[in-house]
């Protein structure tokens, strides 16, 4: 089973003055249900058996690529699967687009 933990840094929130952190809390809801993934607590959502983890989260990346504002308020993106284990998808997407 593929699971996802993403989780918003109040600090940064605040400081970027764009969302409340509900608000952004919200969005990230959103875009992961948009793109498939089910919700089985608050900033925790995983994928059944059946789906296509890579597909969905190339869908994912997209749809935080297209909203840039959203990843660099995050305190914690972290990724498991039964293949390929845990992940810091924060890592991955900071190191990917040179951000801080």
């Amino acid at each position: 089973m593929f699971t996802m933990t993403l989780k918003s840094d109040p600090a940064k929130i605040e400081k970027d003055g764009r969302f409340t952190a509900e608000e952004l809390n919200a969005l990230l809801r959103r875009l992961c249900l948009e793109t498939g993934f089910k919700e089985s607590a608050p900033g925790k959502y995983y994928l059944d058996d059946c789906e296509d983890e890579l597909g969905r989260m190339v869908v994912l990346f997209a749809r935080m690529d297209k909203n840039k504002y959203v990843v660099p308020l995050l305190s914690e993106w972290i990724s498991c699967s039964d293949d390929e284990g845990s992940e810091n998808l924060l890592q991955f997407w900071i190191h990917k687009r040179g951000e801080n």
